[in-house]
């Protein structure tokens, strides 16, 4: 729908547009680096790295997990 992919800012407008929600109050979950979290810090969002293979990561996301579960200790 956007016409682009991540982490271009159009996706995420329109993903926040469709939620009616704003940036500061949405947090960018991903497996991806450069497409997720990469996109999600361009626009201002926190982002949460899922670290599902234990790389270094390599973009500083607000907080880094390997396992959805803990998404509890954060949210």
């Amino acid at each position: 729908m956007a016409g682009v992919k991540k982490p271009n800012q159009k996706i995420f407008q329109l993903a926040i547009n469709k939620a009616r929600t704003d940036f500061d109050s949405s947090i960018m979950i991903g497996d991806n680096e450069s497409a997720d979290i990469q996109g999600g810090i361009n626009v201002g969002m926190d982002t949460i790295f899922v670290n599902h293979i234990q790389v270094v990561p390599t973009v500083p996301a607000t907080y880094t997990i390997t396992h959805l579960k803990e998404l509890e200790n954060i949210l």
